[in-house]
């Protein structure tokens, strides 16, 4: 999907299936697979396209999660075409701030993927449950679960470098 948030929104939904950091390692063969992530194209997905993903080894190859895929390309572009920016919308979320976790790096929800959560799926997203998007929270840096210690903790931007 279009910018940082939609493409790590949409690989979230893959990441369960891969332990630890293995995911990173597929990241590209999904870029691959997806077409560069580009809404426009995956929302267009058919039948066809589908089963070419399918038939994609370096892909988790789960029907559900691709359809998930396309839905959600098409949930993206719709609030497009309602005036209403990704980014914006889940910043307006937390204030246009990051948010701080406890420093304990446990955390595998919150408040704040729960109402994003909700509101995704208000909007036609799906396979966004209240754990996938607090993930996501976190790889973006919306939500900063660094651990105490970490020295990233007190470093990380709104833009989660």
């Amino acid at each position: 999907m279009a910018g940082p948030y939609g493409k790590n929104l949409f690989s979230m939904a893959f990441r369960p299936d891969y332990l630890g950091g293995q995911f990173c390692l597929k990241r590209d063969a999904f870029r691959e697979a997806f077409e560069g992530f580009v809404p426009e194209h995956i929302a267009e997905y058919d039948e066809a396209d589908i089963e070419r993903l399918l038939g994609n080894a370096a892909i988790v190859r789960s029907r559900i999660k691709i359809r998930a895929a396309i839905q959600n390309a098409k949930a993206y572009l719709e609030m497009q075409r309602h005036g209403e920016d990704f980014s914006t919308f889940v910043w307006k979320m937390v204030d246009d701030q990051p948010l701080k976790g406890d420093g304990t790096g446990s955390a595998t929800r919150s408040v704040t993927g729960d109402r994003l959560s909700k509101e995704l799926k208000n909007r036609g997203f799906s396979f966004v449950g209240p754990v996938i998007v607090h993930a996501w929270l976190q790889a973006t840096g919306v939500i900063n679960d660094h651990e105490a210690q970490c020295f990233l903790r007190d470093v990380i931007t709104a833009d989660g470098n």
